[in-house]
């Protein structure tokens, strides 16, 4: 069964019974990083319960650029547009890196839901995770390099479960790059920014060192 730390997305929404029941209903899955959870288009049969680890969801524009959704973490419900809107999986989904989680057949997930009375929490749930989409979208572009990568730290450590260290991001230079839209060489002079000013460690992976300077980076207007 997960753990009761994971009380954040849909978790924290319903009563412990239901999503237990909902986890003993589904079936125990694992991924590796990097791969793919669902692909854009593909039917939708199953809802994923997250119980560990960070994923990336994204899709490709009409001019074939790669476009970031949303980062979800434990306690996250998958796949649950396509559920609520009918059709085919909506985005394609990845592994950051190591996951666990409960595939829930979408029947058997909707059932649970009436029977326990939670349905408009799904609605509401689905409804939140768009508008916040959405508008971490606009910040994004919006923003300048800088704040955008440290931005995108910062969410990914906030989404670390206790199995993942959140000091560690789980993208490399290239990825992060690619899912905000920056060149390899300007990602790669922030990256050595951060590294001189002591905000990242001199780790070829990206760690880091300093919270308190990464959200600076992220949100100047907080201090």
């Amino acid at each position: 069964m997960p753990d009761d730390h994971a009380r954040r997305g849909f978790r924290a929404l319903v009563h412990d019974r239901t999503w237990s029941m909902l986890c003993e209903l589904g079936f125990s899955r694992t991924f590796t990083k990097g791969e793919p959870i669902f692909v854009l288009g593909a039917p939708a049969t199953s809802v994923l319960l997250l119980t560990s680890g960070r994923v990336e969801v994204g899709c490709r524009t009409e001019d074939g650029d790669y476009r970031l959704i949303a980062l979800r973490g434990a306690g996250d419900v998958i796949g649950e547009v396509a559920f609520e809107v009918g059709g085919g999986r909506t985005a394609d989904v990845f592994a950051l890196e190591s996951c666990t989680a409960f595939a829930v057949p979408s029947g058997t997930f909707e059932r649970v839901l009436v029977d326990h009375g939670v349905q408009r929490e799904v609605g509401r749930y689905v409804a939140a995770k768009l508008q916040r989409a959405g508008q971490d979208s606009v910040d994004m572009l919006s923003q300048p390099p800088l704040r955008r990568i440290a931005r995108l730290m910062v969410q990914l450590a906030e989404l670390a479960d206790p199995g993942h260290d959140p000091r560690l991001i789980p993208l490399s230079q290239t990825r992060l790059g690619q899912v905000l839209g920056l060149s390899r060489s300007l990602v790669a002079n922030l990256v050595a920014q951060l590294r001189q000013e002591g905000t990242l460690s001199a780790e070829r992976s990206l760690t880091v060192e300093r919270f308190d300077k990464l959200r600076r980076h992220a949100y100047p207007t907080r201090e």
